[in-house]
């Protein structure tokens, strides 16, 4: 009868057993063990190759993703830094609610003069910016304030003030008097507004701040458009009273509140625009022009440190009003149109009286 030789112990026994009657160890155990010792740690080597292998590809996979994330996540900062305000960063969801999902009927929006936002934080003006989006609920979806707009406000900084832009000009007093900026953060449906975009410097002591005020503000969103009336008459009266009416002749569209509200370009529709002309070179009336406006941290109020303040200059939304009454009628675009003939997604209009 064959004979097995115990590995552990040496006892002899009939072949067959799996484990030594003397000791009691198992045989298979052992051998294992003594096999693992000879080829280094492992009983099975080709499968330790295949494991290394697998290792080895598993760390290229992760490095591959690693090279993926990456690059998106350059491209994504490059994106922002930039064009804070250019008009990729603008693009948003549907903020506004129109057509089918809107309420019937046009609704009075009211209007707020300017307020006092120096010293204020990013997140104090962005929280009154919702607030006064919240006094209409029915008219918006889910609102965040636009980083592209309200993303490089500057905590603590004071503003240009009416008074500083339009008495003082730049410099110690640029910022005297309300917030000149707050006439459309604090008026969020005022989606496109009229001002002269640039600072007056009056040495009548009488002066007082003059600029173009809107008088009333309708939206009819189930049909997408809303209206603003202005009283240019008395603006020109009141300019004529600070000795500024020779320094009167162009005017510009303010769209920051538009691209907040997700829309990217304008166009003036000159067939319904009457007494409404160009600017120079600006396209407006010509094509749908990307909006750019947005609030940041500059030095054109001339206070030591800066100032929190609209830009950029844009040439393209500036025109003129060669005489009253007057309709500019605007439209607005949540992306670029194939033509500024195509039907506009939103319709705010201008009556100048």
């Amino acid at each position: 009868m064959a004979e097995f030789t115990c590995p552990k112990c040496g006892h002899r026994q009939p072949a067959g057993g799996a484990e030594c009657v003397a000791c009691g160890v198992v045989f298979a155990k052992v051998l294992q063990a003594r096999q693992r010792a000879a080829t280094g740690g492992s009983a099975r080597p080709e499968a330790r190759r295949r494991t290394s292998a697998a290792r080895i590809v598993f760390l290229l996979l992760l490095v591959v993703l690693a090279v993926v994330v990456w690059r998106q996540a350059s491209l994504g900062r490059l994106s922002c830094a930039g064009g804070a305000g250019g008009p990729a960063a603008a693009t948003r969801s549907d903020v506004l609610v129109t057509g089918e999902a809107a309420p019937a009927g046009a609704v009075t929006i009211g209007l707020y003069d300017p307020i006092e936002l120096d010293g204020m934080t990013r997140a104090e003006v962005e929280q009154l910016r919702t607030y006064y989006v919240d006094k209409h609920p029915e008219l918006v979806r889910e609102y965040t304030p636009s980083s592209a707009v309200f993303g490089q406000i500057v905590d603590g900084l004071p503003w240009w003030g009416v008074e500083g832009q339009f008495c003082d000009g730049p410099g110690e007093r640029g910022i005297d008097g309300d917030s000149e900026e707050a006439r459309w953060v604090i008026n969020p449906f005022l989606l496109l507004g009229v001002d002269e975009g640039q600072a007056f410097i009056v040495s009548d002591p009488g002066c007082f701040p003059v600029y173009p005020s809107p008088a009333t503000l309708t939206w009819d969103a189930a049909a997408a458009r809303a209206e603003v009336k202005y009283d240019l008459s008395r603006f020109l009266e009141e300019k004529e009273r600070v000795g500024l009416l020779e320094r009167y002749g162009v005017l510009e569209l303010v769209n920051y509140n538009a691209r907040d509200m997700g829309f990217t370009h304008v166009h003036v529709d000159d067939k319904r625009s009457p007494n409404i002309g160009p600017s120079g070179d600006s396209l407006l009336q010509r094509s749908a022009v990307v909006m750019q406006g947005y609030l940041h941290a500059g030095g054109s109020c001339g206070y030591p440190g800066g100032c929190n303040n609209k830009s950029p200059a844009e040439p393209d939304m500036r025109f003129t009003v060669r005489s009253l009454p007057a309709t500019l009628h605007a439209k607005l675009w949540r992306g670029k149109p194939a033509s500024p003939a195509d039907p506009a997604d939103f319709t705010f209009v201008i009556e100048f009286r």
